[in-house]
């Protein structure tokens, strides 16, 4: 029998399962058809499937599609600059064969030939975001673009197609919120930005629509976008990104919704679809994919309703991507399933509600109260400020201490905020110690006329002075970002009377981990009311003795 026969001959037995005991040679066929079939309802729907896959059934999917690259062919000849050659075996099996990025000669949307695989990956991991996002409630999104770095970076790229757009444009206009990122990437862009302060009522920070929108008014062309943000970490709410939306629509400006972790948040997910059902005006949304859909810090999601823009906005984007962010997404997807990711979601939502009563129980016992943050359902934060009752309160920075001490109990994630008003209230104490120091001196030395030339002078600038002293009490503490300078960075609002402590209640977190926070926020609060009584004891002997 010739080789090429035998060799035939193997092939139909394998087929037909013969290789195999007969009664185990059905199970063995349905089983590699059934692989199979879950590729092809994948790749030919692009929805996530509804029951998770294991991990076998994952790795044969992924090595199905990167054996489409012709990188991994034992007969291709390699002779270009980019040909998949990785040295190192660890990270050979770490990227699966898909050792090309995705896009051609500097188009993202373009297929590379001699990787069809990569290309495949990437507009199948895209078209289960897209409906993955339509499940969530934004019924509107067209289209999806994922790039390989995190929100601020993808925050950039939004704001660089604009400015290319608009090509008088150099403003962005944003309600007040105490983070870097985003200031960092205006300046990155090199724009400006007019930042609208909070208003703050009933203990609560809202969006100025009206300031924003004289703002709108008075630079119209020169405006590059609004910048709206969704998800914060309380005491700041959601901005009113539908009141901001119309306003867009209204003066023809660009619309940027920074919502970071929002994609996880039900109430949010809401929202975005609002503006659309009005008629508002959004250009692009953008999210962090492991803030959202529990990976690693490894990449970003921007979406929108326009195509047009959509389109542009991958155009403009120079060079290839890197793979890494769709395989992480592909794999999470599938390993999860649609019905894994919406309980995910719901018990976030339940968690939240729990996480509340569990605090407000916590805060009874310490006489403390939560926050009101009627439009922030993910962050919230409590009210510390009758802690004063025990630490210095010449220093109302004491209250960070108890930050510190929830990070050495192993705690991460929160923060805890010192009160501008207080600062700037204890400021004003020592600068008048001040005053009242300089002008017994000067009675010594100076006649009545004297004194009163310069009480009237002193009288006419005294707003001014008031605040230059208190900034140059304050100075170790003044941030500057850019070309802004942020005398008391944090609370998004340089008159927030409360100090406090923010945390989240985030997608992936179960009750287990949330009572864990609260019995160690309860432990840290009676450590602290007690290291501040037995230090208040020891000066109180001091002073008797003297």
């Amino acid at each position: 029998m010739k080789e090429s026969d035998e060799n035939e001959n193997v092939k139909k037995e394998v087929q037909n399962g013969v290789l195999l005991e007969s009664k185990y040679s059905l199970i063995s066929k349905q089983t590699l058809n059934q692989k199979d079939n879950v590729i092809w309802n994948i790749l030919s729907s692009g929805r996530v499937p509804y029951e998770g896959l294991n991990e076998i059934t994952i790795m044969n999917i992924l090595y199905q599609i990167s054996s489409q690259n012709m990188c991994n062919s034992e007969k291709t000849v390699k002779i270009g600059e980019r040909e998949s050659r990785i040295y190192s075996a660890f990270i050979r099996s770490k990227y699966l064969g898909f050792g090309h990025g995705v896009g051609r000669s500097g188009n993202l949307e373009d297929a590379q030939p001699k990787s069809a695989g990569n290309a495949v990956l990437a507009k199948i991991t895209t078209r289960m975001v897209k409906n993955l996002i339509k499940r969530f409630g934004i019924r509107s999104c067209e289209d999806v673009c994922i790039l390989p770095y995190a929100t601020g970076m993808c925050l950039s790229t939004c704001l660089l197609y604009l400015k290319n757009i608009r090509k008088e444009s150099e403003y962005v206009i944003l309600s007040r919120i105490d983070h870097k990122t985003i200031y960092k990437c205006i300046d990155f862009c090199n724009l400006s930005c007019f930042i609208v302060d909070m208003i703050y009522e009933n203990d609560e920070l809202y969006t100025d629509l009206h300031k924003i929108e004289n703002l709108m008014k008075e630079y119209n062309t020169k405006v590059t976008c609004v910048m709206s943000i969704t998800s914060s970490y309380a005491p700041r709410n959601s901005d009113d990104i539908i009141k901001i939306s119309h306003l867009c629509k209204k003066y023809n400006i660009p619309h940027v919704i920074n919502n970071a972790f929002g994609l996880q948040c039900n109430y949010l997910c809401k929202e975005i679809q609002k503006c659309y059902d009005t008629n508002g005006r959004i250009d692009f949304v953008i999210q962090s994919c492991d803030k959202n859909l529990l990976l690693p810090v490894n990449g970003g999601i921007i979406f929108s309703n326009n195509k047009i823009n959509m389109k542009g906005l991958k155009n403009y984007y120079p060079g290839r991507v890197p793979i890494h962010a769709y395989i992480d997404i592909f794999i999470t997807l599938l390993e999860l399933g649609e019905k894994k990711i919406m309980e995910l979601r719901l018990k976030r939502e339940n968690n939240f509600i729990w996480l509340q009563n569990k605090i407000k129980l916590l805060c009874n016992k310490y006489n403390l109260s939560l926050i009101k943050n009627s439009k922030n359902k993910i962050s919230m934060a409590i009210n510390l400020n009758e802690l004063y009752k025990y630490c210095d309160k010449e220093n109302p920075r004491c209250i960070n201490l108890l930050g510190s001490m929830l990070f050495y109990r192993n705690v991460t994630g929160h923060k805890v905020i010192c009160s501008p008003l207080l600062i700037q209230q204890e400021a004003l104490k020592k600068r008048d110690t001040i005053e009242i120091s300089d002008s017994t001196e000067i009675k010594k030395t100076e006649t009545q006329k004297d004194l009163i030339n310069d009480n009237m002078s002193k009288e006419k600038n005294k707003e001014t002075n008031i605040m230059n002293d208190i900034l140059l009490l304050n100075k170790k503490n003044i941030l500057k970002i850019g070309n802004k300078t942020f005398p008391f960075f944090g609370t998004s609002y340089d008159l927030y009377p409360y100090s406090y402590i923010a945390f989240s209640c985030v997608i992936g977190i179960d009750k287990t981990e949330l009572q864990k926070f609260v019995d160690r926020l309860d432990d840290t609060i009676d450590y602290f009311i007690k290291k501040c009584q037995k230090k208040n004891k020891k000066e109180i002997k001091k002073e008797d003795a003297a």
